[in-house]
């Protein structure tokens, strides 16, 4: 059968099915717009699509709220360090995470340190687990750090141990485990980005610390009751048994990073660990070994009055050096009294200091390095010379006492208690010196104004008893005193020379005269002296 439509009806219905048509259409849009969402999310290592808008729900973890999500920057220190973090909706879970780009500017880091705002409060010996998703574009690399600290900030000592830097492709799970030393009852979380390049990024979220792990810290202590080192992970300090002055050492660091962690390095903010980079320590007879592996040489950081009194040894004789710039060395001495430190390494090689505000950092080229406390030898022997110095004094020998006490300064200095008495002995010898090189100086200047002999050989004879008594080698100002015998000496000379001339001249007369008497043989016997014991030329 063949139905008719009518027209009327058909033309009735043309608005309905024009709306009908609408709607199928956004639906169809939707679908595909989710779909693509679905993809996104799988590309980025999600768990699939539909997942995205549920962040990640870690156990345990110690961080408050859904701060861990990064759906929003509140919460985080995003100016820690370096190039900000910004707030991205690229994230690995949810909605949110939190980005760093390093961008055009000429003058922008190479990185950027992100950080909780507030430090969650832990327990001494407790062990943690960090976690962290990242993401790194264009060259960029990422690690995850913990940061050990106490809330007392009369305690100095921070520890930072962390995953190695390196990039991830897609999103990856960095994880690490750090024990809480001895005196720290803060525990820091940080991601650091490091942007070699202006497109470098560095994406962040899902973020925990869980109560978690076997990790555990270090406290070992020297022998003879010295310094204990404290540590945990790659990170290491050294307190002293001074509660008064605490700190021995403050951190160790690489001594040389690769090319994209170098602004990191310079704004001191390069660990261990960011290198990949292990530290073992263990007590020795005398003090502490520390020895690094994955590390070119070390950094020290110590207070910067540890260099205040710096003696270096290429070999085995010590001598002061600057604290700031480059010398060879194979030990050196810092620290004073229960901080002193003689620090040693296995070959003598260039090592490099640079004080910065409270901090002296100290670069080695060794990545084995003794850390003595304890030298019993070396202070009897110190001790021995000291006194053997003060009695050569008494005998009026200040020459020997200065022999003495550079003895103590080049091969024992390591007590800095008998390096001090050392050193005070050796001024008063040096104020004798000069007090008695300024009487010659006096003595010079009133001979000058009568012109009197006896008071240049006075001046000549000083001299040369000062010399006599304290040896060149130890006359402060050698230059000084030199000039002052050589202008006694001048002055003698031209009275001298004075007196011959006077003689000649009258012993030319008498020749002339023995002449004008007809006794020829005595004029020329007189004549003759004359020219043997007055030569021409002289006055």
């Amino acid at each position: 059968a063949v139905r008719k439509l009518d027209a009327g009806r058909l033309q009735g219905r043309g608005g309905s099915v024009a709306v009908l048509g609408l709607v199928l259409t956004a639906m169809l849009g939707a679908g595909g717009y989710f779909w693509w969402q679905g993809q996104a999310v799988n590309e980025d290592g999600g768990a699939g699509a539909g997942k995205r808008n549920d962040p990640l729900v870690v156990t345990g973890n110690k961080l408050p709220g859904n701060l861990g999500a990064c759906e929003t920057e509140e919460g985080w220190a995003l100016r820690a360090a370096g190039v900000p973090f910004t707030g991205s909706s690229r994230g690995h879970t949810g909605s949110g995470a939190l980005l760093a780009n390093r961008g055009e500017a000429a003058d922008a880091a190479d990185f950027g340190v992100l950080r909780l705002q507030e430090a969650l409060p832990v327990l001494t010996g407790r062990s943690f687990v960090l976690a962290a998703h990242v993401k790194c574009e264009q060259g960029a690399q990422a690690a995850l750090r913990g940061l050990a600290f106490a809330a007392n900030e009369q305690v100095p000592f921070q520890y930072r141990t962390g995953t190695r830097c390196e990039g991830a492709e897609g999103w990856q799970r960095l994880q690490c485990e750090i024990a809480i030393p001895a005196g720290c009852d803060r525990l820091q979380l940080e991601v650091v980005a490091v942007l070699p390049t202006a497109t470098a990024t560095v994406l962040v979220d899902d973020l925990a610390i869980t109560e978690a792990g076997a990790a555990t810290a270090l406290e070992l202590k020297a022998p003879d009751s010295g310094p204990t080192a404290l540590g945990t992970g790659a990170a290491l300090a050294v307190r002293s048994v001074d509660t008064n002055n605490p700190v021995v050492l403050l951190e160790v660091l690489p001594g040389s990073v690769p090319a994209a962690l170098q602004g990191l390095h310079k704004a001191g903010l390069c660990v261990l660990s960011d290198v990949g980079a292990t530290l073992a320590c263990k007590a020795t007879d005398a003090g502490l070994q520390l020895a690094a592996t994955g590390s070119d040489g070390l950094q020290l950081v110590l207070p910067s009055e540890a260099a205040s009194g710096l003696l270096v040894a290429a070999e085995s004789t010590f001598a002061s050096a600057s604290a700031d710039g480059e010398f060879t060395a194979s030990s050196l001495l810092l620290g004073d009294r229960l901080t002193r430190t003689w620090l040693r390494m296995p070959a003598s090689g260039a090592c490099r200091g640079a004080t910065a505000g409270a901090r002296y950092r100290l670069t080695l080229p060794a990545t084995t390095v003794d850390l003595v406390f304890s030298f019993g030898n070396e202070r009897r022997v110190a001790a021995g010379l000291l006194r053997q110095a003060r009695e050569s004094r008494q005998q009026g020998k200040p020459g020997a006492a200065m022999e003495q006490l550079r003895s103590i300064e080049q091969q024992s200095p390591m007590d800095s208690e008998v390096l001090a008495e050392a050193f005070a002995l050796r001024r008063e010898l040096l104020a004798a010196q000069a007090d008695r090189q300024q009487r010659l100086e006096r003595d010079l200047e009133e001979a000058s104004f009568f012109t009197t002999r006896g008071g240049f050989e006075r001046v000549v004879l000083g001299v040369e008893s000062l010399i006599a008594d304290f040896g060149d080698d130890n006359l402060e100002q050698r230059a000084a005193v030199g000039e002052l015998r050589d202008k006694a000496r001048a002055q003698l000379a031209a009275i001298d020379d004075a007196q011959r001339g006077s003689q000649r001249e009258r012993l030319t007369q008498l020749a002339t005269a023995f002449d004008e008497a007809q006794q020829a043989g005595l004029g020329k016997l007189v004549r003759q002296y004359v020219e043997k014991h007055l030569p021409s030329g002289s006055k």
